[in-house]
């Protein structure tokens, strides 16, 4: 019988030295899946947060930029007399009435675009289209009262609560016109918060009729309904200062 032969001791080294790189090859695939992984949590974790402060930078700035606007709609508003009722006076009812308030025509007055109108939170005047959101992160409100001068008086002041439900009724005595209950000669303040806290906005927003708006952060998005004092920069708000914005 011949003799079997022998693999030559060079092959099968050959052969073991292939699978071991192998081996190799596939644990080193793995750490390198792992490494990645890593590495694109990290860049998530220092991402998202600096993307978020953007945004809220963002909102934080057209939310600004949008008080102004009312700020120039309630001067077009006293010396306009849109609502027609022969006085002077402020629009103080809502952020609606800008859009939503009709001319003798039956027209849409339009002092302000219908997407801040939209974001109005408490909305007393009604307009084709009207649909409630957010605007820019934020919502917008009619404040109530003024505590200017150490007394609070109402914005609207031809408004009087009555006892039923809080509901508003005309004051005796209140000049006539289609929307008279509303008008205030010298005084007005909007409120504007986040539409959610922290997320598409931190700072509570507000201003008056001398034009410079307010922000502090409350640590949560409910709204003012009475102006802090002559100088809102000595209140405090939730232990918070106000500081002027703009």
């Amino acid at each position: 019988m011949g003799a079997r032969r022998r693999r030559a001791p060079t092959e099968i080294g050959s052969k073991r030295d292939k699978e071991g790189c192998m081996k190799s090859a596939k644990a080193l695939t793995l750490v390198e899946v792992l490494i990645v992984v890593v590495i694109v949590a990290i860049i998530l974790a220092i991402a998202i947060p600096s993307t978020s402060r953007h945004v809220i930078a963002s909102n934080e700035a057209v939310t600004v930029a949008a008080l102004k606007q009312l700020v120039g709609a309630e001067a077009t508003w006293r010396q306009t007399d849109p609502d027609g009722n022969g006085i002077q006076d402020y629009w103080t009812l809502d952020v609606a009435g800008f859009y939503g308030v009709q001319d003798s025509s039956g027209s849409l007055r339009k002092l302000i675009g219908c997407d801040l109108a939209d974001a109005d939170e408490s909305p007393c005047v009604s307009y084709p289209g009207h649909v409630s959101c957010a605007r820019g992160g934020y919502k917008f409100q009619a404040m109530v009262w003024d505590d200017g001068a150490g007394k609070p008086t109402r914005y609207n002041m031809n408004y009087v609560p009555t006892a039923k439900n809080g509901v508003l009724r005309r004051a005796a005595g209140a000049p006539g016109g289609t929307y008279a209950t509303a008008c205030n000669s010298h005084l007005f303040g909007f409120c504007a918060v986040p539409d959610k806290y922290n997320t598409t906005g931190i700072r509570v927003f507000i201003v008056n009729e001398e034009g410079v708006i307010y922000g502090v952060d409350r640590g949560n998005n409910t709204f003012i309904t009475t102006w802090p004092g002559t100088d809102p920069t000595q209140k405090t708000l939730n232990g918070r200062f106000w500081s002027v914005v703009q």
